[in-house]
């Protein structure tokens, strides 16, 4: 057994974390000797075979121990991946992904979470998940979007712009012309977190510009306790009928002389 393994033993490192630290550290630099700085003296030996020289071994068990126990920096996942998985991997697949955040921890992904049950529906596995990480139930979308509204404070995970920005794209590639890329949420009046789809793409939803008028005696369409949008302007008076802003949700028109937008959804 080479020395690295009972170094942590004999007291020469005092931790599992520094142990795997100064494994990766040889892994990468090979048989540069271990008295010289950072490491100093007091590591003289450590991992080196009787000729001097990095054991083979040490080599192998180095590179194993890093990715088991390194610094947060030397361990980060590909999140992609494991977005991926929570939405439409295997049972296994998910489970592994829900454990590692598990483990992990941090808020910091909740805003992940709550696009992903958006995406995806309520996996049992991930509102569970979600409900953990945030201390109370989540059941659906909806909870997860009142529990993000209710945390400002939470800043997300680099990896959910992309995570969003690539649904939007998805669904229509005009929707990335809203916004800066990458995106600054300093910048921004409202979340980012809160920004959510409404369903349709870019202009799905015509607007009523400009429309031609009939007089009200000429309305035969409409029946006696149908409802209208009145406007008055200048003398200038307009019907706008709830059954047709039903379908448009705006109209843009210059009423009395005056540009006026009415939005209805």
């Amino acid at each position: 057994m080479p020395s690295s393994v009972r170094c942590a033993k004999l007291g020469v490192i005092k931790s599992a974390q520094a142990c795997a630290s100064l494994a990766l550290w040889v892994a990468i630099h090979g048989a540069t000797h271990l008295s010289d700085p950072p490491f100093g003296r007091g590591l003289v030996g450590v991992g080196y075979s009787v000729t001097g020289k990095v054991d083979p071994m040490f080599r192998c068990l180095a590179l194993v121990a890093a990715l088991m126990s390194a610094p947060a920096w030397a361990q980060e996942r590909d999140f992609s991946l494991l977005y991926r998985a929570l939405l439409i991997g295997t049972a296994e697949e998910r489970g592994e992904a829900v454990s590692f955040f598990r483990d992990r921890g941090k808020l910091d992904i909740m805003p992940s979470l709550v696009q992903i049950i958006r995406i995806g529906g309520a996996h049992r596995e991930v509102t569970a998940l979600a409900s953990e990480l945030a201390g109370e139930p989540i059941g659906d979308w909806r909870d997860a979007m009142l529990w993000q509204e209710a945390n400002p404070q939470i800043t997300p995970h680099p990896s959910f712009y992309d995570l969003k920005l690539r649904y939007w794209a998805s669904i229509d590639r005009e929707f990335l012309t809203f916004f800066d890329i990458p995106v600054q949420p300093d910048a921004m009046r409202i979340r980012f977190e809160e920004i959510a789809w409404g369903g349709v793409v870019v202009d799905g939803i015509p607007s009523l510009d400009n429309p031609t008028l009939l007089d009200a005696a000429q309305a035969e369409y409409l029946l006696k306790d149908d409802l209208v949008f009145g406007v008055e302007i200048n003398g200038d008076a307009r019907a706008y009928p709830l059954r047709i802003m039903g379908w448009h949700e705006m109209f843009n028109e210059e009423i009395g002389g005056v540009p006026v937008a009415l939005a209805y959804c």
